[in-house]
């Protein structure tokens, strides 16, 4: 469409028409006095009519967030309206998948979080703004490789419900077509290969109405679009699965796609905020770190194997065999205990498997492996442990033994309730009741398993019976805050955390209710500051101070605190923290090229350089490495008088790039990026 209004000459050059979406059709123009280039939308007569423009303008005038556009200006000419917003300056994952490009599953998840937090700081406006149409082509990469949000509205309310503004096949769900009428046994579920289509008397022919639930679906199929890219059938059909496409889908990916798209909204995340921790839970669970924890776990195998034999060699008499054995048994078993409360867990997991060795009918150390691979933030690894070693038959001779195995399913659920899988973890909870009634603490983790499930009543009964068995103030504060928190009361949530924390004698429960409270600031407040301060004040509690958990926190808070400050201070205090774990021992990639890419924001390129290069000794594998190498010396060079540019080291790094990146099964747009500036380097003579 042309775009004549003369009230714009003044001030805005009109390049081009960008896109026509659902809310208006968007121009490229530049802005005469800011100098820079903006979006300009132009809001469609069947929109229009509908909402309260002006007060759309001022909401999204006032908006704030890393993952969206800025809005500059509203402006009325005549009956017809137009919005002003930032020019992205990167291309739409829409154009990136039509190209074929593969994007690695740890990219994937970063995206799909930057999503989440983006979507999570709309819906939590007054009025609530509901995107209603995301999809790959309003999702722009950006040169930083992250995402930018674009093209969202304020949603519409009539008598009571929300209508939707825009719809896409594929990515709209199914409320968004017609409205919502409920499912019986015989609908389809997300996943279902049989090829049965909805029941048609379940669905009316009538405006669809929406709610958040709906951008959770869009995010959902977008996220199946980057990973298959294939676009997912129309909502009200069956959906491909997950499972029928060839590629290797990492187990937390594909729980929260699959979640999302479920055609009940019951069925999906409830909120973005739902969301957003489930890939908070995956995103900790590093490949590296989980590859190092199995191979740990196997070396302690081959050593009880050992250990197991040569007793096996040694010829005593019957009852001098059992004594020793029970000794032995009882001095690895209190090793294991004495190492999971120094945080030692590889010694403790060495420690139980040893005792595993000696008695392989009794429980307890197989709770506490479990305990150590939780007590770790190796969650998903516990969760699998946990369900292999339950399908054991074990003794249950004394009181003691029934009272570990509830302690093995009460640690399944509570990894169930890290990994954001509250109904597994409602399960688990049950059946640790099943096998020992009497254990408080059980009681307290099931109450925050049925709050989670919005079973609030049952939540509070079950908090009461944690009462009558003595639960302590600290952990009734904690169920109360779980309970404030999955009703959407943030600020109480907060403060019964803190009051928790406050109170908890042991530190596993003071960790605990400080890692809960700086979750919602981060998650639900959007308050990074407010995180990293109450990580400051936790880290000086004397009986946590230096535990990893909570460093690797606040080194993350301290980073979204820098993202949003853009102040040094806070960049400088993520380094810290990320060098702390290091010099402890742990080696993950992430940590160094963390540190690296920190550095790199604070304009210090030969300390990220130092870093990267730090990495690379560590895990000389990852074309990353070499990637950010060649890209941070172009960078570099740009800062330089013309004539003495030289891109021969970046040349350098490049062709190590590229020979790693050719041995990778992954697409990387950052090395089609990178590609593309050797080749710019090559035709300018530059490289000559």
């Amino acid at each position: 469409m042309r775009f004549n209004v003369p009230a714009f000459d003044d001030t805005y050059d009109i390049i081009c028409e960008l896109n026509s979406g659902g809310g208006g059709i968007i121009y490229k123009a530049y802005h005469k006095r800011l100098n820079k280039y903006v979006a300009v939308k132009r809001i469609k007569n069947s929109v229009k009519d509908k909402i309260d423009v002006r007060g759309e303008a001022d909401i999204l005038k006032n908006l704030r967030h890393a993952y969206l556009p800025q809005v500059y200006d509203f402006i009325e000419v005549g009956d017809e309206y137009f919005t002003v917003i930032d020019f992205i300056d990167g291309v739409s994952f829409d154009s990136l998948i039509k190209q074929g490009q593969r994007f690695s599953q740890e990219r994937i998840i970063k995206w799909c979080r930057q999503l989440c937090e983006a979507v999570c700081y709309l819906h939590s406006q007054t009025p609530p703004i509901i995107h209603s149409d995301i999809k790959p082509a309003n999702v722009m990469l950006t040169p930083t490789d992250d995402i930018c949000l674009i093209d969202f509205n304020i949603s519409l309310v009539v008598n009571g419900d929300v209508s939707a503004i825009g719809k896409s096949d594929g990515y709209s769900p199914p409320e968004q077509y017609v409205r919502y009428s409920g499912y019986n046994s015989g609908t389809y579920q997300f996943g279902n290969t049989g090829g049965s289509s909805m029941s048609g008397h379940y669905y009316k022919n009538i405006p669809g109405t929406i709610d958040e639930r709906a951008d959770i679906y869009s995010i959902g199929a977008t996220l199946y679009h980057m990973l298959t890219l294939e676009k997912p059938a129309i909502a009200t059909h069956p959906i491909k699965p997950l499972d029928a496409f060839n590629i290797k889908i990492e187990n937390g990916l594909k729980h929260i796609i699959e979640t999302a798209m479920q055609p009940n909204p019951a069925n999906r995340f409830q909120s973005a905020q739902q969301m957003l921790a489930a890939v908070h839970n995956i995103a900790k669970l590093n490949g590296e770190y989980k590859k190092k924890s199995v191979m740990q776990i196997v070396t302690v195998v081959v050593v009880a194997v050992l250990v197991a034999a040569f007793a096996a060699l040694t010829v005593i008499g019957k009852s001098t065999m059992d004594n020793e054995k029970a000794a032995e048994y009882q001095k690895y078993v209190d090793s294991a205990r004495d190492n999971i409360e120094k945080g030692k867990y590889e010694k403790a997991i060495e420690a139980a498997v040893n005792a595993q060795a000696i008695d392989k009918e009794r429980v307890e150390p197989y709770y506490l492996n479990a305990y150590a691979l939780f007590r770790s933030g190796e969650y998903r690894t516990c969760a699998e442990y946990s369900v292999q070693k339950l399908a054991t038959e074990f003794k249950l001779e004394e009181k003691s033994d029934k009272e570990m195995l509830a302690n093995l399913h009460h640690i399944l659920g509570r990894s169930y309730l890290e990994l954001n899988m509250p109904e597994e973890a409602e399960e688990s909870f049950e059946n640790a009741i099943d096998v020992y009634d009497g254990n408080a603490e059980i009681y307290r983790d099931y109450a925050i398993a049925l709050a989670e499930n919005g079973k609030f009543d049952e939540s509070e009964e079950m908090l009461e019976n944690a009462k009558n068995e003595n639960l302590g103030d600290a952990s009734v504060y904690l169920v109360q805050g779980e309970i404030y928190a999955a009703k959407g009361n943030y600020e109480s949530a907060v403060a019964e955390f803190e009051r928790s924390a406050g109170l908890a004698e042991e530190k596993e429960l003071k960790l605990r209710a400080f890692l809960a409270a700086a979750d919602i600031y981060r998650n639900n407040l959007n308050d990074y500051l407010g995180m990293a301060s109450l990580l400051e004040y936790a880290s000086g509690e004397a009986d946590i101070a230096g535990n990893a958990i909570l460093t690797e926190k606040l080194g993350e808070a301290y980073s979204y605190a820098a993202q949003q400050t853009q102040e040094d201070e806070y960049y400088f205090s993520a380094i810290e923290c990320f060098k702390k774990l290091i010099d402890a021992g742990d080696n993950r990639y992430y940590l160094y090229y963390n540190i690296s890419v920190l550095y790199r924001s604070t304009g210090n390129f030969e300390t990220a350089i130092e870093w990267l290069l730090e990495a690379d000794e560590m895990h000389p594998e990852k074309f990353e490495t070499y990637l950010t190498l060649a890209l941070i010396e172009i960078e570099m060079q740009a800062y330089k008088d013309s004539y003495l540019r030289s891109y021969s080291k970046a040349y350098e790094y490049y062709l190590v790039a590229e020979e790693l990146y050719s041995d990778s099964a992954e697409q990387n747009s950052d090395m089609l990026l990178l590609r593309d500036k050797i080749e710019d380097l090559k035709v300018s003579g530059r490289l000559n």
